[in-house]
């Protein structure tokens, strides 16, 4: 083809691209004049969408994606919940889950089961730690992504769900489950006894109970409240908040005021109510005096940092462990209208114990502030941490589980079930250990707590 003729092709096309575009710009909508200016772009691209996109198109899923990505854009913490989790969501923070109640975990060989969730229908179904699950409806799990099983198995569309498992390397039977509502247990103990109650009393000769709080719902305070009514004869006190991502405000509040007698918790500043302090009242306080040590870590978090900044601050507690995660940062849920699900967005920071109402807070909204600091750093190396974490979700099950996860074994068969070595979980747990070693040391707890106040005091450290 001659040269010439090609450069006519090529302008042909290159006018033809221009005038395209040209038209497009031209008959672009406009918003209407009373639109915000910063929703313009936002109009512009919903009508651009509705006028020209070729495909077919659900209005409700282009609104979700844009107050997903409007949301999401703020920070880290701030949060769209859409209409099917929605209901999920709001019972989750009234103690209750809905699904199949299982512990994943993604190892080389498959997808490994940490362990069923206590009363959930895996538990129920004999679902016990080590399984490997294989098959998800058919669904061989070798060709899927963990992600994927995980959101098959806690879509809340999904009412059933048949599992191909395999024990110690021999399949089972398909087993079938039937998602329902279950409660979430968010005060536990170190292990259970062989009636399924929980054991909070871990040394007896020093009176040293042990009760850990995994996040803090509507219900925490009250659970709290019912397993010191186990403990009439507790002398001091071990609260573990370790891998506590946190929870409702109202829920920490409460259970600061159950261990501490009078003094500030906590001040939230909010842009749009002015600062707000929340005070411990000497009613109601269930231990005033007994030595409470609490147990951090970095997945210590939010509403769990109040709680232990809070009993440090006033000289309540001694913190063992490691630097929290630092979140200052407080969401407010608010439903959206047409049934469009709801935004969880970052309205307010926090300060535990006395601050200056006139300061503002520092830090971003995860991870941003210093976060709590021990009063003994004791590490815990990341592998033994997955263990603890693992052997955690295991004790719920009963002590016959439990014995068998330690030694390596196969579960026992029915009859007497053997008494959980609280030694031996113990000796496993560097840093709980070092909390009971610390609390069987008469006046050890009261020596950490004076230096503490000692070393923040200015006149006793010679600040101007």
């Amino acid at each position: 083809m001659p040269k010439r003729n090609i450069i006519w092709i090529l302008a042909i096309i290159a006018a033809a691209v221009v005038v395209i575009w040209t038209t497009q710009h031209r008959s672009m909508p406009t918003p209407p004049a009373a639109a915000p200016v910063e929703l313009r772009t936002v109009y512009h691209v919903r009508q651009l969408i509705k006028d020209r996109y070729a495909g077919d198109i659900d209005d409700r899923a282009v609104q979700q994606g844009a107050v997903r990505g409007m949301i999401e854009s703020l920070d880290a913490a701030s949060s769209y919940v859409s209409p099917d989790r929605m209901v999920g969501f709001r019972d989750h923070m009234r103690g209750l889950i809905r699904g199949f109640g299982l512990k994943l975990e993604h190892v080389d060989d498959g997808i490994l089961v940490v362990a069923p969730l206590f009363g959930s229908p895996a538990h129920y179904a004999g679902i016990l730690p080590g399984d490997r699950i294989v098959a998800v409806d058919g669904q061989p799990t070798a060709e899927m992504s963990f992600d994927s099983v995980y959101a098959k198995l806690n879509d809340p569309t999904r009412q059933s769900a048949e599992l191909s498992v395999v024990r110690a390397y021999r399949p089972l039977k398909p087993i079938r489950l039937q998602r329902r509502e279950f409660p979430i247990e968010t005060v536990t103990g170190l292990s259970r006894d062989a009636d399924d109650q929980w054991i909070y009393l871990i040394d007896e000769g020093s009176g040293i109970a042990y009760v850990r709080i995994s996040e803090f719902v509507s219900e925490t305070a009250q659970e709290l409240q019912q397993a010191f009514r186990r403990l009439p004869e507790t002398r001091a006190v071990v609260l573990d908040l370790r891998d506590n991502p946190g929870g409702l405000l109202p829920a920490a509040v409460a259970v600061t005021d159950l261990l501490l007698s009078e003094g500030p918790v906590v001040t939230v500043f909010s842009p749009n109510e002015g600062p707000k302090a929340y005070l411990a009242r000497r009613e109601g306080t269930t231990y005033p005096t007994m030595p409470v040590v609490v147990l951090i870590n970095g997945q210590t978090a939010s509403a769990a940092e109040i709680v232990a900044g809070a009993l440090a601050a006033n000289g309540r507690a001694v913190l063992i462990g490691e630097l929290t995660l630092g979140k200052t940062s407080i969401q407010s849920m608010y439903p959206l209208p047409d049934g469009m699900g709801q935004v969880n967005i970052t309205t307010a920071r926090y300060v535990v114990g006395a601050v200056d109402p006139t300061e503002p807070p520092p830090g971003d909204a995860v991870g941003g502030a210093p976060g709590v600091q021990p009063h003994v750093v004791v590490p815990v190396a990341p592998e033994l941490h997955r263990r603890l974490s693992r052997l955690r979700f295991v004790s719920a099950l009963g002590p016959r589980i439990l014995a068998a996860h330690l030694n390596g074994a196969a579960v026992s068969a029915p009859g007497a079930a053997p008494e959980p070595d609280l030694a031996e979980q113990i000796s496993m747990d560097p840093q709980l250990s070092r909390a009971v070693r610390l609390l069987a040391e008469p006046g050890a707890v009261e020596r950490i707590l004076r230096q503490a106040a000692a070393d923040s005091d200015p006149a006793v450290r010679g600040d101007e």
